[in-house]
């Protein structure tokens, strides 16, 4: 090498070492390099900032960030914040030279649901959310099939497809389920009165709500029947 100093770096493995030799002309110089461990580092950016930052599971503050000190090897990063979607990278550390991330987050959509009555379970894509009413967000750009569940009333669903950063609101009115009665043996031109309705029994079968039902069977000159009915 030409006289001069010169600044020497040795690597094996995940070991390294640096030193400033001096080279005089004409002479052989010899030199002991000490090695140690490679250490590493990313650089983690977000748009928007503050962040959170998770490696391999351990939290390391928020964006903007410089994490140092990182043994050579793959890492999975996760960067996430409230309202944004979150984003995963493995990063694989070869050299003392720091890896860069930086990423713009996506802001997902918020939608509100609710029902009447309230309580009703329910799910995204098939993932139980909570019961009503709820708030939750959604990935934009990818539809979201919503069901509401409650026991004694039909299922409901609805399918949305949410941009980035929409706010939306679902509500939906909850039909009670339907059963059906069978009424036999009652004299020609008897009344039926149901759910504060009075209807000429013309008919044998009635589809009624799920619930209870008291329901009174009457015609001039008979006895009155009453029934409770489930």
């Amino acid at each position: 090498v030409a006289a001069g100093t010169h600044r020497i770096k040795v690597l094996k493995n995940d070991l390294v070492g640096e030193k400033s030799i001096l080279v005089k002309a004409n002479e052989i110089v010899n030199e002991t390099i000490q090695l140690g461990v490679v250490k590493s580092g990313i650089k983690i950016y977000s748009h928007p900032q503050e962040a959170e930052i998770i490696i391999d599971g351990i939290e390391y503050g928020t964006t903007p960030q410089v994490v140092k000190d990182l043994s050579l090897g793959q890492y999975q990063v996760l960067i996430k914040k409230k309202g944004y979607r979150s984003i995963n990278k493995t990063i694989e550390l070869s050299t003392d030279q720091y890896s860069t991330i930086d990423e713009k987050m996506v802001k997902m959509a918020s939608i509100t649901i609710s029902s009447k009555p309230e309580g009703a379970s329910v799910s995204i894509n098939k993932q139980n959310k909570g019961q009503t009413p709820i708030d939750l967000y959604l990935v934009p750009g990818e539809d979201a099939l919503i069901e509401l569940k409650m026991n004694e009333y039909e299922n409901w669903q609805n399918t949305v497809s949410p941009n980035e950063g929409q706010e939306m609101k679902v509500s939906a009115n909850l039909s009670k389920q339907k059963g059906k009665i069978s009424i036999l043996g009652f004299p020609e031109g008897a009344y039926i009165r149901m759910n504060g309705e009075t209807l000429l029994l013309q008919q044998n079968e009635f589809e009624l709500s799920v619930g209870e039902h008291s329901i009174k069977i009457f015609k001039s000159g008979y006895v009155s029947k009453k029934l409770n009915v489930k």
